[in-house]
């Protein structure tokens, strides 16, 4: 089973938010990493497909399930002065 460990740093909801997204992104950058190679012929495509299959697949759906999750609390969250009128045009 795929989970995330968080730094005893990320506490907050919207901590956790930002840190998956930077998770994401990692994991995109490692996936690129890992087609470069496959394009390369550095590794077989056996190799590749199980990478794809067990390493990516599951650490995506994970983030995702999680980005969601918090994503829905933070609906909520009130604590936050945000508003639509923050955004400007320049």
């Amino acid at each position: 089973m795929t989970s995330i460990n968080y730094p005893v740093s990320v506490v907050s909801d919207s901590e956790k938010y930002a840190y998956l997204y930077r998770l994401q992104q990692l994991l995109l950058l490692a996936h690129n990493e890992k087609g470069r190679q496959f394009r390369d012929e550095e590794i077989t495509e056996a190799q590749w497909i199980s990478y794809q299959s067990d390493e990516f697949d599951p650490k995506s759906a994970k983030i995702s399930e999680e980005i969601c999750k918090y994503r829905e609390l933070l609906k909520s969250d009130d604590t936050s002065a945000a508003q639509l009128t923050d955004i400007v045009d320049e």
